[in-house]
């Protein structure tokens, strides 16, 4: 194989292994953002789901401080809860982070019980007005109300559970991914590595030659022309070059030889 052609592969493989580093790279900075992005996603579910649930236990503390004090600012207290305890809204908010359909639709059973108790909370509130305290207190202690207070509560713990599940095997997945990614870039650089290696080996052995090729042309240069040049077994472009100045040398000799007996 010639000089020519080694430098033709050398180039060609080194553009490849840059490209393949370059790759590497760019799936490993993608797989961290997607990492951290998940992390991330998980924090803001979390914080949605602990929201709803506090604003559920909050509406049933506003209720019940109403029915025993018949003030009113507790309504008005109850009534921004309410608005707050927007299902459409947490569900396109959860949404958002790609939660799976399957996941959100417990937020439907959430809101039919989340009404069972508001509508006991509505009669309790109606007691109120009337002036009947006492049984707006019982109405909102009473075993309908704590059933369903209970039911949401333990709808909720489940719901959250489930979004742990999945967004644990979401980062893990993720996790998995970033890891190979390192894991590649690795080997790829290693692999860079050797075959930089390889191709500097290669070619400081082809390349051996010529140092002594120029060392004899030197000497020659000086007048010693018995220096002898041996014939060169490569094939490629110094082999050729040394073969071309053994032989040029041998001529040389060959006139100066003729001129001295004639």
């Amino acid at each position: 194989m010639t000089l020519k052609n080694y430098m033709k592969i050398g180039t060609a493989g080194t553009i490849v292994l840059t490209v393949f580093v370059v790759a590497a790279l760019i799936f490993v900075t993608n797989s961290i953002q997607t990492l951290y992005k998940t992390l991330e996603d998980r924090s803001g579910i979390t914080y949605f789901v602990g929201a709803g649930a506090n604003i559920s236990k909050d509406l049933t503390y506003e209720a019940r401080l109403y029915a025993y004090s018949g003030n009113e600012a507790y309504v008005e207290n109850y009534e921004a809860l309410v608005v707050q305890e927007n299902f459409e809204q947490l569900k396109t908010q959860l949404a958002n982070y790609n939660v799976p359909e399957t996941i959100l639709a417990a937020l439907n059973d959430i809101d039919a019980t989340s009404q069972v108790a508001g509508n006991i909370e509505q009669q309790a509130f109606a007691l109120v007005q009337d002036g009947k305290l006492l049984e707006a207190q019982q109405l909102l202690v009473s075993d309908d109300y704590e059933a369903a207070i209970a039911q949401i509560t333990a709808l909720y713990v489940a719901f959250n559970n489930e979004l742990v599940a999945w967004s644990n095997e979401l980062a893990n997945s993720t996790n998995k991914q970033a890891n190979f990614s390192a894991f590649l870039i690795g080997g790829l650089c290693i692999f860079y590595g050797i075959g930089m290696i390889t191709i500097f080996l290669l070619l400081l052995r082809k390349l051996k030659p010529l140092d002594a090729l120029t060392q004899s042309a030197h000497r020659i240069a000086h007048g010693d022309l018995t220096e002898s040049i041996p014939t060169a077994t490569g094939k490629d472009e110094i082999g050729a070059l040394t073969n071309v100045f053994s032989q040029m040398t041998t001529n040389l000799n060959r006139v100066l030889t003729a001129v001295n007996e004639s």
